[in-house]
């Protein structure tokens, strides 16, 4: 027969999840706010440089436990978890502070080497006490380890879901555009898709250009990029139409044709025979022209007027240049 579980058993079980929940989601929201720092005090693509610190931490303190089975006995949980937890709640307030405080160069130099590396062992130490709790809660508690472990999968996968939805969104928007427009081949497949990851680059530099607290030369590179990448997609557009035969072609519709009485026309185009002699015959072989075929005058509604005399060539006198002016004495 089943016996029910003790009160007080029951008690500790829930006391144990929601402690494990609470490091977990605390350990999960330094890293971010690390993160956050990090890239406003130095440059935003350290922000991955705070990740690998944080997961450098957690397998430390995992190792840590690992080598010292002797030190943490599964009678001492209790005690090891607590020492644990506040370990790493006073190395918390320390990493801040050491980072609000430490001045990290750009210039490469031992000076900033050594703040830098100064800057990543502070902030190990919190991850590195959060890595003893999760390793010790997972191997020595006396609880079922799959609960355990998605108790610690749902507090880390709840701030996830924002970022899980987004990208649905943008998987269910990339379908949608390979569908409207609808690749026939391999070589269409992948313009399009090259298309659309133009289009995304675009609009991220151009959501990135118009954050509020942007500073201006970041405005500017955004801005920058957002153009050049529209001038990639506009090329690739003009590439997949040129494939399919919609680019490069002109189409001229001639509907309606006068000949008057006693003139002659020719529609459409009059190809010529290259010259045998010629040098650049091969060069010329696709040549179209139109050439000019002598015919009699089309007869005119204007009234026919008299010709202009044109100045010929002609032999005569010209005038005297020492010519006799009234007044003067000269050519006399």
């Amino acid at each position: 027969m089943h016996q029910p579980k003790a009160p007080d058993e029951t008690g500790r079980r829930v006391r144990f999840y929601v402690a494990l929940g609470l490091v977990t989601a605390a350990a999960l929201m330094l890293q971010v706010i690390e993160t956050r720092i990090i890239s406003v005090t130095s440059w935003y693509h350290l922000a991955f440089f705070v990740i690998s610190i944080a997961m450098f931490g957690l397998t430390a303190g995992a190792v840590f436990v690992y080598l010292r089975k002797e030190r943490f006995r599964p009678e001492r949980l209790s005690y090891d978890l607590a020492v644990a937890t506040l370990a790493f709640a006073l190395t918390t307030d320390l990493a801040i502070l050491v980072q609000l405080t430490l001045v990290t160069g750009a210039s490469p130099s031992l000076t900033s080497l050594v703040a830098w590396a100064e800057f990543a062992l502070c902030l190990a130490f919190p991850f590195f006490f959060s890595g003893v709790v999760v390793s010790l809660a997972l191997t020595r508690s006396p609880y079922p380890i799959g609960a355990t472990r998605r108790q610690d999968r749902f507090n880390r996968s709840g701030s996830c879901i924002p970022i899980r939805k987004w990208r649905e969104r943008q998987f269910l928007a990339t379908i949608a555009g390979l569908i409207g427009i609808a690749p026939q081949d391999e070589i269409e497949s992948m313009i399009a898709a090259q298309l659309i990851a133009a289009h995304n680059a675009t609009m991220e530099c151009y959501r990135r250009a118009m954050i509020g607290e942007q500073t201006l030369e970041g405005r500017r590179d955004n801005l920058s990029q957002a153009n050049k990448l529209s001038r990639t997609y506009a090329v690739l557009l003009d590439a997949l139409n040129r494939h399919r035969g919609k680019g490069g072609q002109q189409k001229v519709t001639v509907e309606h044709v006068h000949v008057h009485a006693g003139g002659q026309a020719v529609v459409g185009t009059v190809e010529t025979p290259a010259s045998v002699n010629s040098r650049n015959s091969e060069n010329q072989h696709n040549a179209r022209q139109i050439t000019h075929a002598p015919q009699p005058t089309m007869p005119s509604l204007d009234p026919p007027r008299e010709p202009l005399p044109v100045a010929s060539n002609a032999k005569r006198p010209l005038p005297d240049a020492r010519r006799n002016v009234d007044g003067s004495t000269k050519g006399k």
